[in-house]
């Protein structure tokens, strides 16, 4: 995609264009601006480092010499890698507040899955049905990734797996193992490429408010993030397909300054929730099992999926104490006017002659 940019601000074949010419078109590069979405920004140095080297790459390759006169005047750009700052990290509630706020199940599957699984957006994206291999009979699910970017692998997920399983039992082809896992909800013979997946996360901020980046390479390097102070090091590097020497370990993950600041608070005695609190807090973001048919429900789900009964268990309280005084009402009230029996009975007849 770059290569073809750079050819539509050249205006000329590659192999007819001068040195002149390569430096009018990076200067038009490296001065031009980008809109994505509704802003416009100037190009990033990411950005110019990567035309650069495409340009310096594709054209020792044209010319097939290590020192093109073209571009060997070129010197690389050196980009300092950004470092993500506590607030700006994607946490598990964040991805379950972006759910909640979905139109259809995959798009309530889609974020939580991206924050739990941390793949690279296409490995994700290529993943079909058959892909998803279920363990414990759904407790857990396993991610067979088919395209990677070092090896393949297979990341299990739990946290966002009854979203992913609520979004395989509504799946327009689920009955085909070979269909694509994310496809578009109106036209399943399309897979979700790219932009629809970023559209569909900045849907998705815009209307839960979330006020974080939401590409989905972010959601990797959060989840990275977190899950650094649950794995070791190698474990880390072998679930997010990093090789054992690589240094991008430390890009992504640094000590969590809310856990240490709240471990020093209760070293000294000072607790900002009570167990009791923390606890409630956790139970809203983990899975739910229904009271009635044992379904479990995706986490930030308010009713169950399967038999539409509140998850909550004071709404389910008030349902069953609102029933029952509807009930005792109705048989308090037929005792008193049987006459209404009668007339319903009549009613009733004449509806199923």
């Amino acid at each position: 995609m770059h290569l073809r940019i750079l050819a539509e601000h050249l205006k000329k074949p590659f192999d007819n264009a001068t040195k002149e010419d390569i430096k009018k078109l990076l200067n038009e590069m490296y001065s031009m601006n980008v809109k994505r979405g509704e802003t416009v920004k100037k190009i990033s140095e990411s950005s110019k480092a990567d035309y650069t080297i495409i340009l310096k790459t594709f054209y020792k390759w044209l010319k097939g010499t290590e020192k093109p006169e073209e571009t060997a005047w070129i010197k690389p750009i050196s980009v300092k890698k950004k470092r993500l700052r506590p607030d700006e990290i994607i946490q598990w509630e964040d991805a379950v507040l972006l759910s909640k706020s979905a139109m259809n199940p995959r798009d309530m599957a889609f974020p939580q899955v991206l924050w739990e699984c941390g793949g690279r957006i296409g490995e994700i994206l290529t993943l079909k049905i058959c892909d998803v291999e279920f363990v414990n009979s759904g407790d857990a699910l396993v991610l067979h990734l088919r395209e990677s970017k070092t090896e393949l692998r297979a990341i299990v997920i739990v946290k966002s797996a009854p979203a992913l399983i609520n979004w395989l039992e509504n799946h327009p082809t689920r009955n085909n193992k070979d269909s694509q896992l994310w496809v578009k909800v109106t036209k399943p013979d399309k897979i979700m490429n790219y932009t629809t997946a970023r559209k569909v996360l900045i849907d998705l901020k815009r209307r839960s408010g979330l006020d974080k980046p939401v590409n989905p390479h972010h959601f990797r390097k959060s989840g990275a993030s977190h899950f650094s102070h649950l794995l070791t090091e190698s474990e880390t590097k072998k679930r997010y397909g990093w090789t054992q020497d690589s240094s991008m370990l430390q890009l992504y993950c640094f000590p969590d300054e809310n856990r240490i600041n709240e471990k020093i608070m209760q070293m000294e005695g000072i607790t900002e929730k009570t167990p009791e609190e923390k606890q409630k807090e956790n139970e809203n973001l983990k899975p739910k099992r229904c009271a009635w048919c044992n379904k479990l429900n995706p986490v930030g789900q308010e009713y169950c999926v399967l038999c539409k009964r509140p998850l909550n268990s004071e709404q389910n309280l008030l349902q069953s104490q609102i029933k029952e005084t509807i009930d005792t009402g109705i048989l308090e009230f037929t005792e008193q006017h049987p006459e209404f029996i009668n007339q319903y009975i009549e009613f009733m007849r004449e509806k199923i002659k």
